[in-house]
């Protein structure tokens, strides 16, 4: 049974980005794989925190919109009998 590069086998696969795989790839060929895998982690390291920074303040006003729906619903789910009530006892 044969072997086969780490890149080769990561190729075949979409779940690793492009950069990684390529990183991963020069590192082999330049035998500074340790190097390269650094590199990789420490651009992840940067890159991830401002993904998900960018991804929740996009998703915080749907959250405000849900939450204000949510409010509201209660309250008319109170006041809307109060004013059946009331309108009973006038009527």
């Amino acid at each position: 049974m044969g072997g086969q590069k780490i890149s080769e086998a990561m190729e075949r696969h979409s779940e690793f980005p492009p950069l990684v795989v390529q990183m991963i790839s020069v590192g082999e060929m330049s035998g500074r794989l340790e190097e390269n895998l650094n590199k990789v982690s420490q651009f992840y390291d940067r890159e991830v925190p401002d993904a998900i920074d960018k991804t929740l303040g996009m998703i915080q006003p749907l959250i405000i919109v849900f939450m204000a729906g949510v409010v509201i619903l209660v309250a008319l789910a109170i006041f809307i009998p109060m004013f059946e009530m009331s309108h009973a006892v006038k009527g």
